[in-house]
């Protein structure tokens, strides 16, 4: 997410909250129980009317974010996100610092070694 308040904590309530009430709500839907067509015919225990919980759990989960994030004791200051954000664009990171990026040549002085002079 692109908002320089989000913080860890927000981002662990978002991703487990989120999580958390769609399991639920599918536990509670049609799709598990109450219809024809369900896991489970004979049982009538569907208290949630949808039988796909997005509609609700993906809004909770965006709510109980900016929610985390505004109880997080810890400052969230623009330079973590500044420094994360230009990370994420350029690729920083992203491979090893002893491993040759996608598409270069290999080091043939490595492998010389390793199998000796050939």
């Amino acid at each position: 997410m692109y908002w320089k308040g989000f913080t860890t904590r927000g981002a662990l309530w978002s991703i487990y909250g989120g999580l958390v009430a769609s399991v639920g709500l599918v536990l509670l839907s049609p799709a598990l129980s109450g219809g024809p067509t369900a896991l489970l015919p004979g049982a009538d225990f569907a208290f949630f009317p949808l039988g796909n919980p997005a509609v609700v759990s993906i809004p909770l989960g965006f709510l109980l974010g900016w929610l985390g994030s505004l109880l997080d004791p810890s400052e969230a200051d623009g330079a973590e996100f500044t420094e994360s954000e230009v990370r994420i664009l350029a690729g920083a990171g992203s491979v090893p610092e002893n491993e040759p990026a996608a598409g270069a040549p290999p080091d043939r002085s490595k492998r010389a070694r390793r199998w000796g002079s050939r």
